[in-house]
């Protein structure tokens, strides 16, 4: 019992504490990757005017990211003014798997209808 009056205590008085939210608008500096849906750069900055920019750190080979693939899609055919964006930062040297050919034909396969940005800076 008193484990429960303690977690309930816990999730009273946390909200509350002086922590940081995550969704306070900060600023985030702009920048331009190339898509691998459309094979064209895209920068940030063209979403000025959305709600907001939902950024997913992704990969081709990694479970959990090929686990999520349908959760993405319909988060954004549910939320249509939150831009989803895909980021690739993975290495093609590391994984094959995780090259631009590669994620073109991911996007292809699994119709994307948001952009799959390569970031192999």
């Amino acid at each position: 019992m008193r484990a429960l009056v303690l977690l309930l205590i816990i999730a009273v008085i946390a909200p509350a504490l002086s922590l940081p939210a995550v969704a306070q608008q900060k600023k985030v500096k702009d920048f331009t990757l190339t898509d691998a849906v459309s094979g064209q750069p895209v920068s940030l900055s063209v979403y000025k005017g959305k709600k907001g920019v939902l950024l997913i750190f992704t990969s081709n080979y990694c479970p959990y990211s090929k686990l999520y693939d349908n959760r993405i899609a319909r988060l954004a055919r549910n939320y249509p003014d939150v831009q989803v964006l895909l980021i690739n930062p993975n290495s093609p040297e590391a994984s094959s798997s995780d090259s631009f050919a590669e994620m073109q034909k991911k996007a292809q396969e699994e119709k994307y209808a948001y952009p799959y940005l390569a970031d192999k800076h």
